[in-house]
């Protein structure tokens, strides 16, 4: 007969700590375990009762303490157990690297207690990982499968892991359970065409498998939530706990595919589609007059969002300004008027009537420079006739040069010539701006990326050297070349030309984007009145008028233009702001974040100039007052959330598109409407017969929204009618 001798929890503690000291009766110092200890932080004394009394003077509590060196809280207090009467250990999961070398492994030990150990190097366990890296359960399994053909299945524990794979699944787990996913082991899952994640039926379990489908963006090329349910005759109803407890229940590998194929894209979370924010307007109010009135007065006209006609007008009120100015932020910063404006939507949704109402003063402009240039070509005529007449004496009269405000020939080359002629810069205005992109490296097959290059330093207002095949002079150089642009595109044709070149390349992210919501066409009489025209006409005469001026050595420059001391704090806030969501951002939000820092102070630069032309402003020289920078902030920021629309919508694909075209759609209907609505009204994709009932339900599945009969005011039956939850 054994017999029992008295449990000792100070012993017990004791025996697994490191660096023990006595500290008087009954107290004892010591490393804590819980945490980096250099030096003994942790107290340890003996109660009345004989638990053991832990304090750390880091801040550990008595679990984390305890959890350290393999006990549980109880495992503190006396007479707990038995010698040999421990937890009993009831499975032990191992964590291999890819090579199959073990790591570390978790242990289950009745009734649930989880702990983590390592191998010792002579043998046996340390209970702590700190130092190890952190890998997918049943790593070398999953890289062995096919990352094409075969879906994976993140779980919450190992035990159904384990049940996964057993039932034919690829399947694997991070190790600590909801809520501890490491965003190091996102690249075991990089390109893996779906990742289906089943999370534990409580709200741990679902934020949990939210978190890991938002680490997974742009890892995985789709990723599922699927809710474990009980498959019932009339639908479905949550009812396991865990995965292995639903299998338990009876269900087979069967009915878990079934599960996922019913679920469908109502479970989708490609974190790109999933997270696609609702149509801002654009800040119509932070233009300076007249932009302001005229582009909603020109919206109004045509039927079309404000956005469509006010990004047009700030590419042509970049392109006036050309070289003429420059905003300096720093002695060794400045930034051109030059922006990259595009319009996105579909076919017959009023893009290129607002292209054409934005860019109305450029071309404009242009008509009057080539009733200019026939006027002095004429002249220049009648002077060559008479200076050859008297036998060419004296210099030779000098050809006028045809000023070009705008191009639509955007090769390398011709854009190059026209820039030689045009010390001011130009703009790009295409209706299509598939043909800009396709321009790039058109004649260069075998020096791909040269034409991007340089597309890249006309958005920076650099200097720019063009070597030509053919053509005097050989070599073009341009000291400042600046070429603004503005234009159109439909969402199928960009997102082909979002290549990955493009991308990497920083050329998508000097674009900015706006895709407002398709409107329905229909009759108005509004028009734009003579007064607001003519202040527009008038504004952009005067900023074409604005010259270069010319240093010591002859050289033309861009006049600088410095911002006002209130003007540069707000900048700076701005700056300090951006860089904090910036950094919150990765891949091509990150890029696009970035440039639209200097966006800011392009924006603040041109409504500064606006205000000196209309006296708005009272700087008694040429400098950006601190309205003009507080309002190219807020555009900025409007872009920015914008860039984030724009790029999930894009990379999320069609279904999306048409999910969100239904989203704001319902919004301009006042949030809630039925099925009959949409099928009669609503856009395109949701009229077929039974679509629109069908991508209802699909928002209700999704959150988005919610259902309920609700009886009509007059005579008739209930209606469905689907509200929007936000």
């Amino acid at each position: 007969m054994v017999t029992a001798t008295h449990y000792d929890p100070v012993g017990e503690l004791l025996g697994k700590l490191s660096g023990v000291l006595p500290a008087g009766d009954d107290q004892w110092v010591a490393l804590c375990p819980a945490h980096e200890d250099s030096r003994p932080s942790l107290s340890i004394g003996r109660g009345d009762d004989g638990r053991a009394l832990v304090t750390c003077h880091a801040g550990c509590n008595p679990a984390s303490v305890a959890y350290a060196v393999g006990l549980t809280v109880g495992d503190l207090f006396q007479d707990r157990r038995k010698p040999g009467d421990g937890p009993k250990i009831v499975a032990t999961y191992d964590y291999r690297d890819e090579h199959g070398e073990l790591l570390y492994q978790v242990v289950r030990r009745e009734p649930k207690d989880f702990r983590q150990r390592k191998p010792k190097p002579g043998g046996g366990w340390e209970h702590s990982i700190k130092g190890v890296r952190r890998v997918l359960y049943r790593l070398p399994e999953l890289l062995a499968s096919d990352s094409k053909t075969d879906d994976v299945i993140l779980c919450e524990g190992e035990k159904d892991v384990d049940r996964a794979r057993q039932a034919g699944f690829v399947a694997t787990c991070n190790s600590g359970g909801a809520g501890k996913w490491p965003s190091d082991c996102n690249e075991h899952l990089r390109g893996r065409s779906v990742v289906i994640i089943i999370p534990d039926s409580d709200k741990p379990g679902r934020d949990h498998a939210a978190a890991v489908a938002k680490s997974l963006e742009g890892i995985a090329r789709s990723i599922l939530i699927v809710e474990l349910k009980d498959i019932v005759g009339d639908g479905y109803r949550p009812i396991a706990k865990d995965l292995s407890a639903w299998f338990d229940d009876g269900h087979t590998a069967d009915h878990l595919r079934g599960l996922i194929r019913a679920a469908g894209p109502t479970a989708k979370l490609i974190e790109a589609s999933a997270a696609v924010p609702p149509w801002v307007p654009f800040p119509t109010d932070v233009l300076p007059y007249p932009l302001a009135e005229f582009v909603r007065a020109s919206a109004a006209a045509i039927g079309c969002d404000e956005a469509l006609v006010a990004l047009p007008l700030l590419g042509a009120l970049a392109g006036a300004v050309g070289n003429a100015r420059r905003v300096k932020l720093k002695r060794t910063w400045s930034e051109p008027a030059v922006l990259w404006a595009c319009t996105i939507g579909d076919s017959g949704g009023h893009k290129s009537p607002g292209l054409e109402a934005g860019s109305r003063p450029v071309f404009d402009r242009f008509r009057e420079a080539r009733r200019e240039f026939k006027q002095a070509l004429a002249k220049w005529q009648e002077a060559m006739e008479t200076w050859k007449a008297a036998g060419a004496e004296g210099p030779e009269p000098e050809e006028p040069k045809l000023l070009a405000p705008w191009i639509d020939d955007a090769t390398i080359e011709a854009v190059g010539a026209i820039l030689v002629e045009n010390e001011r810069g130009t703009m790009v205005i295409a209706e299509e701006l598939a043909g800009w992109f396709g321009s790039h490296d058109q004649y260069r097959s075998s020096s791909k990326g040269g034409d991007s290059a340089k597309w890249l330093r006309m958005h920076g207002g650099r200097e720019l050297r063009i070597d030509r095949r053919t053509g005097t002079p050989r070599t073009l150089y341009i000291p400042f070349a600046s070429v603004s642009l503005t234009g159109t595109i439909q969402p199928g044709i960009l997102r082909k030309q979002l290549t990955a070149d493009n991308r990497a390349s920083g050329m998508a992210a000097r674009l900015l984007f706006a895709w407002p919501p398709r409107r329905p066409i229909r009759w108005n009489d509004a028009e734009v009145d003579e007064e607001t025209t003519e202040a527009v006409a008038d504004l952009f005469t005067w900023l074409y008028g604005l010259d270069l001026w010319t240093d010591s050595k002859g050289d033309r420059k861009p006049s600088l233009v410095p911002l006002a001391d209130d003007a540069k704090s707000l900048f700076r806030e701005f700056v300090n702001d951006h860089g904090e969501e910036h950094a919150g951002q990765s891949g091509d939000l990150a890029a696009a974040f970035s440039k639209l820092i200097g966006y800011a102070a392009r924006f603040a630069l041109l409504f500064a100039l606006v205000r000196m032309h209309t006296r708005e402003t009272d700087e008694p020289f040429e400098q950006v007052d601190r309205q003009s920078m507080a309002d190219g902030i807020a555009l900025a920021r409007w872009f920015s959330q914008e860039a984030i629309r724009v790029y999930r919508l894009i990379d999320a694909g069609q279904e999306e598109q048409d999910r969100t075209d239904l989203l704001d759609w319902i919004r301009r209907q006042g949030g809630s409407v039925t099925p009959r609505d949409v099928a009669r009204k609503g856009p395109a994709s949701c009229r077929a017969a039974g679509e629109a009932e069908k991508s209802l339900r699909d928002l209700v599945a999704r959150g988005l929204a919610t259902a309920a009969l609700v009886q009509p005011d007059g005579p008739g039956r209930p209606a469905e009618t689907f509200t929007l939850t936000s």
